[in-house]
């Protein structure tokens, strides 16, 4: 008989989850632990396995109530179903191919140490087997049972590489798919031209038809590779992608002629073609493509022939009722040569195949075309709107990160015969991120050594350090990044110290003194007579200038440095020190980095970010506050630049939202127009998340699905996901292949 591991349940119960929850705790061994026993097999298996039972499936063998376990021993009534022991758990052996119905009786006994024991009893059915047609596969119910016979026409193995074991094949009638098989088709001997039949529970996931838990026999080991259908006319015909006609044969091999290949979206593993002004793709996936090896020849072949017309070939497959096709072979894409077009339609293509990155973060140099990809007689030429920050080198484009978020408007200019057409694309060129600094304050100066000399500007959220330069006659440059601070010395001297900078082989000293006005200025001199020394209670380097005592530092919201006298911040007014009046220090400078707390009880008015770890691109992505598209929200890998995003505690778990202006902002799993999970920023929301441990996530009820945020695969943006995706047997999955966003507090 064929082995199918239907269900496999955990022996491992406590008695505090039955019935009896709340009840005083029965001594152990008693007879109301082994009725509870009892009641728990009952419990677990009155509707798992179902009433029929077209394939094997495995039993516990041992519960355990308390400290006691008790033994559980199957039998049947029917010769035809047998019960074969193994460890800690049976397997029901049950003969797939039976050609009448079998009626049979199980019987659990459950037995304690000393012999007693009690019986629970299932009904059940062997249904007479019959082989499931492309019709009753179509239209059967999902957690139906279903065999299906056809031709091998697209393997998919771990072996190979692939994420899951899959099977496309098919019949005169139709395409299946069997997803997410336990035994992978390779190591089995399934080679693609050999007749299989697989037996499993229909599912449906996205408009996709599929087999799940599917087992799979060979029925046929001769190889004959069916030709693909024709499905030109189809295509062309259809009223757009989700025409019932194009869609409703899925998984079936077929053949669209003289298409034109157009551009490709290699994040999701598009590639475009288009005829009859419609466009679809076919998919190279990450995880389920019969194309493995040849996978990076494929997708760059189809870039090498972007406006050639070609005949594409491939299964059909449907993800949001739309049809698209997944590549079985290496040479599913037949190039036939380019099209004849007006100049106009050469330039109107060869700018409509430039793609530019809207948004760039890092100081990177990119090569675009000078001509054409397809049409070598077209030209291009390229212009920007600041070259200080995104320059043009022949072919190559060469971005300089700004000192703030900056726009710049890039220009192509296609020409060819008389014919001259522009595209522009709008690139926000990012800041370059400040790498965090860790200052350390120091009172005890040492000679040469060198310092940071600056200070916290608190009214403006800024750790600011001297930059060795004056401004103006009368104050010290600033800057926010301590890489960019001078060094800056001491002199150790009697009464104090004086304080210098280095100007190659000479000392610049810091000098409080008078400008050419008269008026009170920090300089920067060759000598000098000031002699600082600190002082507790100001807790500022103090020296005397004339007959005051003066201090360097800086107040309200000025960031440069100024000289003042002690007064300001002695006295009463030593309160103000930190919230007004901010003398300069000297700091020890360390490169730190943001380190993440993770929060999974956050607190009402608390600022948290946002986020999580995506292991597959080796980053720590926080929500910058703005929605990417209908259906994502955007991140970044500064942590300056994210949002800070907080919680309404309400009745059931939170509310997440952020701060525009003095309204909220709400974060919601919705649905965009086109009727997708999607992300959204909201003025009111009904989600409610809580935090799931298993899962690792924020979850929340979205109609009869939960659901939660986060990201997948490699991609970056935050999406909307089944919680079934990271619980169960996937949540080995979260960090690895699955990232659940999470709330933080960074340091």
């Amino acid at each position: 008989m064929k082995k199918r591991i239907a269900y496999l349940l955990i022996a491992v119960f406590c008695i505090a989850a039955l019935a009896a929850c709340g009840n005083k705790p029965s001594q152990q061994g008693s007879e109301d632990d082994l009725k509870a026993a009892a009641s728990y097999i009952k419990t677990v298996y009155k509707d798992k396995p179902a009433e029929k039972t077209p394939s094997d499936y495995e039993l516990m063998s041992v519960v355990s109530v308390g400290d006691n376990q008790y033994k559980v021993t199957w039998t049947t009534d029917s010769s035809e179903v047998k019960v074969v022991e193994g460890n800690n758990k049976v397997t029901i052996d049950v003969n797939e191919e039976s050609p009448s119905e079998v009626k049979y009786v199980l019987t659990a006994t459950v037995t304690d140490a000393n012999g007693k024991s009690e019986k629970v009893t299932f009904n059940h059915i062997v249904p007479a087997y019959e082989l499931t047609t492309w019709a009753n596969y179509i239209a059967a119910a999902v957690g139906d049972n279903v065999v299906c016979k056809g031709i091998v026409t697209g393997i998919m193995s771990k072996k190979n590489g692939n994420g899951y074991n899959c099977l496309y094949f098919q019949d005169n009638d139709g395409g299946y798919y069997a997803y997410g098989m336990e035994a992978d088709p390779v190591e089995q001997g399934i080679k693609v031209g050999m007749t299989v039949k697989v037996a499993g529970q229909k599912d449906l996931y996205s408009g996709t038809h599929e087999i799940k838990g599917a087992v799979a026999t060979i029925v046929d080991d001769k190889t004959t590779v069916p030709a693909p259908v024709d499905y030109t006319e189809i295509f062309t015909k259809a009223a757009d992608t989700k025409d019932a006609k194009l869609v409703e044969k899925q998984a079936l091999l077929v053949t669209i002629k003289n298409v034109e290949i157009a551009e490709q979206e290699t994040a999701s593993g598009y590639l475009y073609f288009k005829l009859a002004d419609k466009k679809s793709y076919t998919r190279i996936s990450s995880s389920v493509c019969p194309i493995v090896a040849d996978k990076d020849a494929f997708i760059k072949g189809h870039a090498d022939h972007i406006g050639y017309l070609a005949n594409v070939t491939g299964v059909i497959c449907v993800y949001d009722g739309a049809f698209y096709l997944t590549p079985v072979t290496k040479d599913d894409i037949e190039y036939l040569g380019l099209p004849q077009k007006s100049d106009d339609e050469k330039a109107d293509q060869e700018l409509e195949n430039i793609k530019l990155e809207a948004v760039i973060k890092d100081a990177v140099t990119v090569t675009v075309p000078v001509k054409g990809t397809a049409y070598e007689d077209v030209t291009i030429e390229w212009k920007s709107s600041d070259e200080a920050v995104a320059k043009f080198d022949g072919e190559k484009l060469v971005y300089t990160l700004p000192g703030s978020d900056t726009k710049v408007t890039l220009t192509a200019t296609a020409k060819v015969g008389s014919v001259s057409k522009e595209k522009t694309f709008e690139v926000e060129v990012q800041a370059a991120a400040a790498d965090p600094y860790i200052a350390t304050t120091v009172t005890d100066l040492k000679a040469d050594t060198a310092y940071k000399f600056g200070f916290y500007q608190a009214l403006a959220g800024k750790q600011l350090y001297f930059t060795g330069e004056a401004s103006g006659d009368r104050y010290l440059a600033t800057t926010d990044n301590a890489a960019k601070a001078a060094d800056v010395f001491v002199e150790v001297v009697e009464g104090g110290y004086k304080f210098y900078i280095k100007a190659g082989d000479a000392k610049k000293y810091i000098q409080i003194g008078k400008n050419d006005a008269g008026k009170d200025a920090v300089q920067l001199v060759d000598s000098t007579d000031n002699v600082f020394s600190y002082n507790a209670e100001s807790k500022a380097f103090t020296t005397k200038v004339g007959d005051n005592t003066m201090y360097i530092g800086t107040y309200k919201t000025y960031e440069t440095m100024s000289a003042s006298n002690v007064s300001y911040i002695s006295g009463e007014k030593a309160a103000d020190v930190g919230v007004s009046q901010f003398p300069a220090g000297f700091y020890t400078v360390q490169l730190g980095r943001y380190e993440n707390t993770t929060v999974t009880a956050p607190v009402a008015e608390t600022a948290y970010k946002f986020g999580f770890y995506q292991a597959l691109a080796g980053k720590q992505l926080y929500f910058t506050g703005e929605a990417s598209g209908d259906r994502y929200l955007a991140t970044t890998d500064n942590a300056a630049k994210a949002a800070d995003v907080f919680v309404e505690v309400v009745e059931g778990g939170f509310k997440f939202y952020i701060k525009v202006g003095e309204a909220k902002k709400y974060i919601q799993i919705g649905k965009n127009d086109a009727g997708k999970d999607a992300v959204q920023l909201v003025d009111s929301t009904d989600n409610v998340f809580s935090y799931n441990a298993e899962s690792k996530a924020f979850t929340t009820k979205v109609g009869d699905n939960t659901m939660y945020i986060g990201t997948y695969k490699t991609y970056e943006t935050m999406s909307a996901s089944n919680v079934s995706y990271i619980s169960g047997e996937k949540a080995a999955d979260v960090g690895v292949s699955q990232f659940p966003a999470a709330l933080y507090t960074v340091d």
